[in-house]
């Protein structure tokens, strides 16, 4: 089905991904952007190896955009190593490593490869009207775009998401998150670290010998604003004392840039398509964003839907092949994220002690079959059928 054409509602991670993946495949595509120009703001994400893998195979190079990580622990408020886990034997096993990465440079990277002329900004998708062979989408400007198919990467306040299924509120996890970067060189350049307390925990990672990535999360009443004043003021005193010198790193953020957020999601769906439109990414599986895999999530699906476009005889059986490959694997994430987020997010004391405790007694080979099953390839499938 090479003679199509695409339409890509979303210029974020996945859908330029989508479009570099077409592009591969010889397949015509356009990405639609809401936003006056198309790009990415926010501070680091997780780039994990089986998102690695499919960006080496679209030719995408992404390891001078971090440090590859080695190792990375969990860690009491309290002081004490409560879990680690091998992040080199997991690597070795993808074939590709992994990393912590600026959100705004990966877009920069993928969309480097995307051919001129593809991306349109500042269109905003206000309606869809499909026929039995092409989709027509509107946009507020009062302009119209036709295509064979169309995809939805429009993230988790997706309007092509709300035009196929009616709209859903999301739901909100309880935490609200604050993400910063620290001009600062990183105390272990390769080290992923995250300590959990009561009701709160923390990350810190480098992005790389010159910038650490830190996040914290905290219990917090849904739609409860921040506290007046500097909200750095605000984070270095739930912090205060945490070890490993998380107060030195928010203390070297610009207050200006510290980005806050509530975590919000959506339960999964089994069906993401419907006629000649589907989903894809965050429009498709909202996640949290615990195991840092949503946009290696958009990015796994762009690669396999690009290959079921290619491979397949109708608009139909591509959408079957998609979500046979796709929806059973991120239900699976989506859902363990909410698990750990809720885990994480415990404050009683007793409760908290209970999780150190068990955190301590997991062996660490069930700790890696865990990681290994987010991360390692072998363990699902993302290419060519």
């Amino acid at each position: 089905m090479n003679a199509l054409k695409a339409l890509i509602i979303g210029g974020g991670i996945g859908g330029h991904t989508l479009a570099v993946a077409l592009e591969k495949l010889g397949i015509a595509s356009e990405i639609f952007e809401r936003a006056p120009k198309a790009g990415e703001v926010g501070a680091g994400l997780g780039l994990w190896a089986n998102a690695v893998s499919v960006l080496d195979r679209l030719g995408i190079v992404v390891r001078d955009l971090g440090l590859p990580l080695l190792r990375g622990e969990g860690v009491s408020w309290r002081g004490g190593v409560l879990t680690k886990f091998d992040l080199q034997s997991v690597s070795a096993e993808a074939g590709a490593d992994s990393y912590i990465v600026h959100r705004g440079e990966l877009l920069d990277a993928i969309a480097a490869r995307v051919s001129p002329g593809t991306v349109r900004a500042g269109k905003e998708c206000v309606r869809l009207e499909q026929s039995d062979h092409s989709v027509l989408a509107y946009f507020k400007d009062g302009s119209s775009a036709e295509g064979d198919l169309l995809i939805g990467a429009d993230g988790i306040h997706s309007t092509v998401r709300s035009a196929l299924w009616g709209y859903t509120p999301v739901r909100y996890s309880g935490q609200t998150c604050y993400r910063g970067i620290a001009p600062l060189a990183p105390l272990e350049p390769q080290v992923l670290r995250e300590i959990l307390g009561r009701g709160q925990r923390c990350g810190i990672c480098p992005l790389d010998r010159h910038r650490l990535y830190w996040w914290a999360a905290l219990n917090r009443r849904s739609g409860e604003v921040d506290v007046p004043g500097d909200r750095r003021d605000f984070l270095l005193t739930c912090y205060r004392g945490w070890p490993h010198a998380i107060e030195d790193f928010i203390a070297a953020t610009p207050p200006e840039s510290i980005l806050r957020k509530d975590l919000i999601y959506r339960k999964p769906i089994p069906r993401w398509s419907r006629g000649c439109v589907t989903l894809l990414g965050d429009a498709a599986h909202p996640t949290t964003p615990n195991l840092g895999q949503g946009a290696c999530m958009a990015i796994e699906d762009a690669e396999v839907l690009a290959h079921a476009i290619a491979s397949q005889s109708n608009i139909e059986s591509v959408f079957c092949a998609y979500e046979a490959r796709r929806v059973a694997r991120t239900t699976a994430v989506t859902n363990d994220s909410w698990r750990y987020g809720q885990l994480a997010r415990w404050q009683n004391p007793f409760a908290v002690t209970v999780r150190e405790l068990i955190f301590r007694a997991t062996p660490s080979f069930v700790v890696q079959r865990s990681l290994r099953r987010n991360v390692c390839p072998v363990a699902f499938r993302t290419g060519p059928p």
